[in-house]
Parts: C-alpha cells; sequence; structure tokens
C-alpha cells in the first residue's frame, strides 16, 4: 500500500476517520491525501464569485490545521498532501482518484450528507459505478490496531469473475494478518456448487492459506455481524456487484445495513 486518500467534511466521523487514516499510513508506510469538497447549493450560482473564494480559503486553512494536527500524531515521519475542489462531490472524488490513484479510499460511516449518501441515499448506485477505488467506512469513535483477523464475506457465486483476489491479498499481505472467508446461507436452502467455488477460492488465495467458514441464519446481514463480534474480527471486506435493476436496492441495502451496524471497518470492492 503505497497512498491512502480519506475524504473529509470536519464531521465527527470524519475527524475520526482522518486519525484512523493517519494510524493506517503511518503502519503501512504510505503517503496520506486529505480531500475536502465544497458541495455547491444549487443557488449558489448567483453568488459573487468572491464568495465561492472565500469558501475554498476556509476549507483549505481547516484542511491544512488538520494536516499539521495529524502530521504531530505521526511522528512527523510520513508524508500529507492536501487537497480542496469545489463541485459534486461524486465526480471530484472520482476526479481525485483518478489524479492520485490511492490503494485505499477511506469515510466516516456516519458523515453528514455528502458522505452518508456515498453509502445510503440515491447516489449510491451512482457511487458503486464510478468509484473503482476500495473503500473503507470507518465507524464513528473506532480506532485503528494492526488488522490480524480480516473477513471476506462471500456468497461464493461466480468466485472467478467477481471476487478480486489480487487486491485483496495486497491487503492482507500489508497488514500481514489471516484472511477468514464466510458464507452464510439460509436454512434447508442446498447449493451444490459452493463447494466447487470454495475450492477455487482457496486456489485464488492459496498464498494466505485462508480459513473458511460456513454458517445459516434467516437473517445473512446480521450473521454476518455476529460472526465478526464472536471471531474478533478487524476488518470486514464485501463486494456489492452489478445486478439487473430488480436487485440493485436489496444489494445497496446490504451494503448499507452492513456499513451501518458493523462494528469494525467495511472495505467495498465497488467492481
Amino acid at each position: 500500500m503505497e497512498k491512502i486518500l480519506v475524504a473529509v467534511d470536519f464531521s465527527p466521523a470524519s475527524e475520526n476517520a482522518m486519525r484512523y487514516a493517519a494510524d493506517l499510513a503511518l503502519f503501512t508506510r504510505s503517503t496520506l491525501v486529505l480531500f475536502h469538497v465544497c458541495e455547491l447549493p444549487p443557488t449558489f450560482a448567483d453568488a459573487p464569485l468572491v464568495n465561492l473564494v472565500s469558501l475554498e480559503q476556509h476549507a483549505w486553512e481547516i484542511l491544512n490545521d488538520r494536516r499539521t494536527e495529524l502530521a504531530l500524531r505521526m511522528e512527523g515521519d510520513g508524508f500529507i498532501e492536501c487537497y480542496v475542489d469545489t463541485g459534486d462531490f461524486f465526480k471530484r472524488l472520482e476526479h481525485i482518484c483518478e489524479l492520485t490513484n490511492p490503494d485505499l479510499v477511506i469515510v466516516g460511516s456516519r458523515g453528514t450528507s455528502k458522505l452518508e449518501r456515498f453509502f445510503f441515499g440515491n447516489h449510491s448506485g451512482k457511487a458503486a459505478e464510478k468509484i473503482t477505488w476500495p473503500v473503507m467506512a470507518v465507524p464513528l469513535g473506532y480506532s485503528f490496531t494492526p488488522p490480524a483477523r480480516i473477513c471476506l464475506a462471500c456468497d461464493m457465486s461466480d468466485v472467478r469473475e467477481t471476487v478480486p483476489a489480487g487486491l485483496i491479498s495486497a491487503i492482507v499481505s500489508d497488514f500481514n494478518g489471516v484472511l477468514h472467508i464466510l458464507n452464510t446461507g439460509h436454512p434447508g436452502r442446498h447449493r451444490p456448487e459452493i463447494a466447487d467455488q470454495a475450492a477455487i477460492l482457496e486456489s485464488m488465495f492459496k498464498d494466505l492459506r485462508p480459513v473458511f467458514h460456513f454458517t445459516s441464519g434467516h437473517n445473512v446481514d446480521q450473521d454476518i455481524i455476529d460472526f465478526v463480534a464472536e471471531n474478533h474480527i478487524d476488518i470486514l471486506i464485501v463486494m456489492p456487484k452489478s445486478a439487473p435493476v430488480v436487485n440493485q436496492v436489496l444489494r445497496h441495502h446490504h451494503t448499507r445495513f452492513l456499513v451501518l451496524h458493523c462494528p469494525v471497518p467495511v472495505v467495498s470492492f465497488h467492481k
């Protein structure tokens, strides 16, 4: 891992995500990128240009203060970049990712409206289509500890085409962690293909020697969260997949629930 970008809006969740990102960057010897978007209300188009300049200057002042604080937290042993942009949050986030090519994008999972919409609002489908970088949502109040146990929640369907083994392996290797692969199904529903899919996954992650877990329950999302808590998982990885329109709402609800209720950071691979 060489570069970590954290999208900040100066909310409590965002401040916590910045601290987590700084500790993670120090642990992995990565460059830390702080990014803030000044989103304009529709009526701002008629406002004087000086107001826009003042808005950006104020954002720069706060962001530079945060850079100073985080540099002290990192004991001077890290490189921090800052960017401020204006416009649509998702378009500007996509642009900064294209510009900086981060290995991981971090957000706070209880941010103000523009960050909440990234996972929870009407723009979640648009974000899932556009943001091709791994995104980590950090729960409010969660502090960084070196992740030892990383869990991939997998539905065991077309794993060779849908599981980004290289990216996941890189994250697990960066942390020198253990990969746990969890499949949670419904009681009484027999899926004979699971054994074959698990064998393929085992070959895809053979260097990591993953530990497999198979559980069943009536509430898949809650079962995943219970597994995370009971097995002391440090990071949960999920993969929202492209789906027909009829299934998109269910898939987005699945990701939203996990991000809102999971007690540990959730990493989402959007493509």
